[in-house]
């Protein structure tokens, strides 16, 4: 499903690279395993959503934010969950977990340098003047994290990690690309930590 909201309306071009096994993606390596745990701001969720997925080895799981509605494109192999919240400048997150047949089985935190470089550059494809950071969770799993600081481009922020040949991709702006608030980080902080892997 393609986003229709603002100049953000197609669907990142780094993750369509990944999911189509583009050469120079080689050196890229796989998804994310993320557990729950509690931010100092209280975030409320309203649902524990099961993923409708067919991937062969875990099940995928989260939490929906209060007041969020959501929505699943399935797709064989690829998972595409959107959630917004109503309101003029209504937050909006798109999450899209895809499999690679060039990913090896590795984390994010454990690629080499000039690997960990390459992806970064490859996130930042979809910025204009992209500031990027990692940052390890309380469980040890390491996140990209990725803000647009170009304000005519608008706000955009994505959070990017790689586990087992997966891809993992998580998005957030406002519908009409406002500023994120230090509560729209928290939420999505909050998001990404509520992601659980179960293997079957």
């Amino acid at each position: 499903m393609s986003r229709t909201w603002g100049k953000r309306a197609e669907k990142p071009f780094a993750l369509e690279q990944i999911m189509k096994g583009e050469p120079r993606m080689k050196k890229i390596f796989s998804l994310v395993l993320v557990a729950a745990l509690a931010l100092t701001t209280a975030v409320a969720f309203a649902e524990h959503y099961k993923v409708q997925e067919d991937f062969a080895t875990f099940d995928v799981e989260l939490d929906i934010p209060e007041g969020a509605t959501y929505q699943q494109n399935i797709q064989p192999g690829w998972i595409c969950l959107e959630m917004q919240f109503d309101g003029d400048a209504g937050l909006f997150f798109d999450m899209n977990i895809a499999p690679s047949e060039e990913l090896g089985d590795v984390s994010l935190g454990d690629v080499p340098e000039d690997d960990l470089a390459a992806f970064t550059a490859l996130v930042s494809e979809d910025f204009s003047a992209p500031q990027s950071e990692s940052f390890v969770t309380p469980s040890g799993n390491t996140i990209l994290l990725t803000k647009e600081t170009d304000a005519a481009a608008g706000a955009f922020v994505s959070m990017d990690t790689i586990y087992r040949g997966f891809i993992f991709n998580l998005t957030m702006n406002h519908k009409d690309f406002s500023e994120m608030t230090d509560a729209d980080m928290d939420m999505m902080h909050k998001l990404i930590e509520s992601v659980q892997i179960n293997p079957v």
